[in-house]
């Protein structure tokens, strides 16, 4: 019963992110509090416990509601679709020193545009022997904090890069021009849920879509999951459909399934379905990639 009190009291909680943010943290929970009191559910009805089983159902089934309103905002499929991009996002900070999985995960893999986070300046080294592969690349400069870079194997034209600021996230914003299409891409890592400025940085995203065309791709590493009310907020405001709502991808080695959460998300708006969305294996880095084929209209 107290397991139970304590999901009712996650729950509530979340529903008071509006007067504080940080609540949010709560709602990232989602998927964890469904499992939990479902399990708490059927023990309930093993032993015959009718106020438990009462409160557990009703609890199962307002987060089973709340969860369906993220399915709302994933982009259609079309598994057997012609390929049109392959697309990454990699939050490359590492539990071990070197760089040989990471960079041998990126060319496995062959993504025409990938993201990285937590890129610091001593592994810039990792771009000039990608170079071949992508000849186009936007990187932090050695003076900036934002810990971001962008590699493609198309031209990035207009790219802008932006350091993170109060409000603002670290991003890079450029766009592509892919069979006569233009495509505002936008790179994007934010502050964690527990740090104030989130909030403000998803109202920065949100108005930033406004001054971007019908076809964006967004990704990177939100550090929210499917589940955030923020997140939601996002979508909900700007139009763009996620690609993946499932799985997991931080931390990249975990086990324990209450502590692992799809944070890095790509989402795109215009004529973009999903062909294929999938993690990728384990490496020195902290995170998972995220990698989704985009189809065409």
């Amino acid at each position: 019963m107290i397991t139970l009190l304590v999901l009712i009291l996650f729950t509530v909680s979340g529903f008071l992110m509006p007067y504080q943010p940080y609540l949010d943290i709560f709602n990232n929970l989602r998927l964890q509090i469904i499992v939990l009191t479902l399990i708490i559910l059927l023990l309930a009805v093993l032993i015959g416990a009718e106020s438990c089983t009462f409160w557990s159902a009703l609890l199962l089934l307002i987060n089973v509601a709340l969860a369906g309103v993220s399915f709302y905002f994933v982009a259609p499929s079309a598994p057997a679709a012609s390929p049109f991009l392959r697309v990454m996002s990699f939050n490359i900070g590492k539990n071990s020193g070197n760089l040989s999985q990471i960079e041998a995960t990126l060319r496995e893999e062959n993504a025409d545009l990938i993201f990285l986070s937590e890129f610091r300046n001593q592994e810039e080294g990792l771009l000039d022997r990608l170079a071949n592969l992508y000849p186009y690349q936007v990187a932090c400069p050695q003076d900036y904090l934002c810990q971001i870079a962008i590699l493609s194997k198309y031209q990035l034209q207009n790219a802008r890069l932006n350091n993170r600021t109060f409000g603002i996230p670290s991003n890079i914003t450029a766009y592509l021009n892919i069979d006569n299409q233009e495509i505002n891409v936008i790179g994007v890592y934010l502050s964690r849920p527990t740090e104030s400025n989130q909030k403000q940085e998803i109202s920065y995203l949100i108005n930033e879509m406004f001054r971007k065309g019908e076809s964006v791709i967004m990704l990177g590493n939100f550090a929210l999951s499917s589940w955030s009310w923020d997140l939601l907020r996002l979508q909900e405001k700007t139009g763009l459909l996620r690609h993946r709502t499932l799985g997991a991808n931080w931390p990249g080695n975990a086990w324990f399934f209450p502590w692992s959460f799809l944070v890095d998300h790509i989402m795109t708006r215009g004529p973009f379905r999903t062909r294929r969305a999938y993690t990728g294996h384990k490496t020195e880095a902290k995170h998972l990639p995220v990698i989704v084929d985009l189809a065409g209209s």
